[in-house]
């Protein structure tokens, strides 16, 4: 019996993926981050969402430039996902 599962992570600029040893995708969403009032409100998919939001308060940024992280405190996201 196995007790340990490798798993592969991608930071890409345009998509995080974490693929497991199985290849199975646990998780493909956008490189992407919500913030308002410098509080992150959405990740990924739900802050692609919100890029074309009306409301001006709302900044959807990518912590992620060519694989390296350049926005540390957006780039926390994990805890969000």
């Amino acid at each position: 019996m196995k007790l340990f599962i490798d798993l592969a992570i991608d930071l890409g600029s345009q998509n995080i993926r974490i693929v497991s040893s199985a290849n199975d995708t646990i998780i493909n969403e956008p490189s992407l981050v919500s913030i308002v009032n410098k509080e992150i409100v959405a990740v990924g998919e739900d802050a692609r969402l919100l890029e074309t939001s009306i409301n001006e308060d709302i900044k959807v940024i990518s912590p992620i430039l060519n694989g390296i992280i350049i926005d540390i405190p957006a780039a926390s996201m994990k805890k969000h996902m």
